[in-house]
């Protein structure tokens, strides 16, 4: 079972990948709205679980599906608006691509 902390760094991960931002912990940590500890600790367990390749900072296959079933709209679009600012560049097709 994923925990809501978990569920945040997956779809930050998500966002920022989908804005083609360079992903760090300090980048998933700001757009998940997580620590920086939080954001370790999360990609260490989601590592072991098969959800991301810590070493990378990208989604597996099983996590990329489990990021894309995440159904909480309020905490998304929060997350969404962090991912936006990382990348300022893209901030206007950000919201296109998010809602393909």
């Amino acid at each position: 079972m994923i925990d809501l902390t978990e569920q945040q760094y997956l779809h930050a991960v998500f966002c920022l990948s989908r804005a083609s931002a360079r992903l760090s912990v300090a980048t998933i940590a700001r757009a998940a709205g997580l620590t920086m500890t939080r954001t370790l600790l999360a990609s260490i367990r989601l590592g072991r679980a098969g959800f991301v390749d810590p070493d990378r900072m990208h989604l597996t296959m099983r996590g990329l599906a489990a990021a894309a079933s995440i159904q909480n709209a309020d905490r998304l679009e929060r997350i969404r608006d962090r991912a936006r600012l990382q990348r300022p560049a893209v901030q206007r097709d950000l919201r296109y691509q998010l809602a393909v």
